[in-house]
């Protein structure tokens, strides 16, 4: 999968499906499809960098009046400089795989949000205190993109031996054309409030860029040989790339927000919030720009028993930062593999960066003649009710 970096952020996105084009399957021969079609996958993913999903329902659906106490709860749990909130969603209406090639289409949309923390001091508890509030750092960006990929998974060598020692070396490529639909992106913002209990001045200035359409050509390429019929080793370099360049209405804007309450007696007097806020939008065209779009290694290791189970891990990092996996830019993932059950199967995953964020995921698949479903939902730093991060992926298919 492909993620975009266009700027600098601390969002803690972590659901990505990372493929190795080379994959080899280690199921028995009875258990691999000659053919696979996708006919729907959608995929919805919520993150946050301070709440758990207990606290954003007790206190943004059950009650959304907040007392001090409340206020103070929340507002202590976002750590500086800012409350980040990111939303993923990706649909997938088609994809066709067989054991030599797989394409597919897909629509991505990806929404960042950062608010300023001393933004929440002052709307939370107002200007009753002597105060400079800093809310610099302020981001809304927005980028989405259609995704049309073709990939080829070539067997070198396949030994079909089972004493052989070396079975199957394949060497796989993909190619993705991304269009880009529409990007928002934030560069930098910059603004101070000065309160008294009386008075409350401040300005802000958001620098963005904007487009409505840009191109991508993204290639992932990887080598996967299995041997003594139960390891695989693998390795792959994704999105070998140059970034989105962006060249259909390029804009450039500048935002700025003014507040004056020295005229709040002219605001009580006429009603007008014109009196206290203003707002200046300056939108300029600008030649074509281009976004970055960091390449992955990836090397995955797998050890399968016996037919009813599988285990995995692997180790994955971006060549750069990227705005959307910040703290999951470098991290191992571990993986079980469950397959009891003729029509049934589960996994169970484990991601950490190595750091302190981690990510728990559960997967069922479901097989019954040849149609297939398959569940995902991972969570974030915690489980159920304590977790900071949710995603939902569903699919539905049919294989033979």
């Amino acid at each position: 999968m492909l993620l975009i970096f266009i700027g600098n952020s601390h969002l803690l996105a972590w659901y990505c499906d990372y493929i190795n084009p080379a994959e080899i399957y280690l199921l028995s021969k009875s258990d691999k499809y000659n053919y696979l079609l996708k006919y729907l996958n959608v995929h919805l993913e919520f993150l946050n960098n301070s709440l758990d999903l207990s606290q954003f329902i007790d206190n943004f659906i059950k009650d959304s009046e907040w007392d001090s106490l409340q206020k103070a709860s929340i507002f202590n749990k976002i750590p500086r400089p800012f409350f980040s909130l990111n939303g993923n969603g990706i649909i997938t209406p088609i994809a066709f795989s067989t054991q030599l090639f797989t394409i597919s289409a897909q629509y991505n949309e990806q929404i960042v949000v950062d608010i300023p923390k001393d933004l929440l001091d002052l709307i939370f508890w107002g200007n009753n205190l002597n105060r400079r509030y800093d809310i610099a750092n302020f981001d809304f960006s927005r980028l989405s993109y259609y995704n049309f990929s073709l990939g080829v998974n070539y067997p070198i060598i396949k030994n079909i031996m089972e004493e052989a020692i070396l079975n199957n070396f394949n060497l796989g490529i993909k190619f993705h054309w991304l269009i880009g639909r529409y990007i928002t992106q934030t560069d930098s913002a910059f603004g101070l409030v000065l309160t008294t209990p009386n008075v409350l001045i401040g300005e802000m200035q958001i620098f963005q860029r904007t487009a409505k359409g840009g191109n991508c050509l993204a290639v992932d390429i990887g080598t996967q040989t299995q041997f003594l019929q139960s390891f695989t080793l693998g390795l792959a370099m994704l999105n070998i790339n140059h970034g989105f360049v962006w060249t259909s209405e390029p804009k450039y804007r500048i935002l700025s927000i003014t507040i004056d309450s020295l005229s709040l007696q002219r605001y009580i007097e006429y009603g007008s919030i014109d009196s206290v806020y203003h707002k200046f939008d300056s939108i300029k065209p600008q030649s074509a720009f281009k976004t970055n779009s960091p390449a992955q290694i990836l090397l995955q290791a797998s050890y399968q028993p016996n037919r009813l189970l599988v285990l995995k891990t692997g180790y994955h990092q971006y060549l750069s930062k990227n705005r959307f996996t910040d703290n999951f830019y470098r991290s191992m993932n571990y993986g079980v593999h469950f397959n009891f059950i003729k029509y049934f199967a589960s996994e169970v995953s484990f991601t950490t960066d190595l750091k302190h964020n981690f990510a728990i995921g559960t997967e069922f698949y479901i097989i019954i003649k040849g149609a297939r479903f398959k569940l995902l939902i991972s969570q974030l730093n915690g489980c159920f009710q304590k977790a900071k991060g949710i995603c939902f992926d569903l699919s539905f298919g049919q294989n033979w």
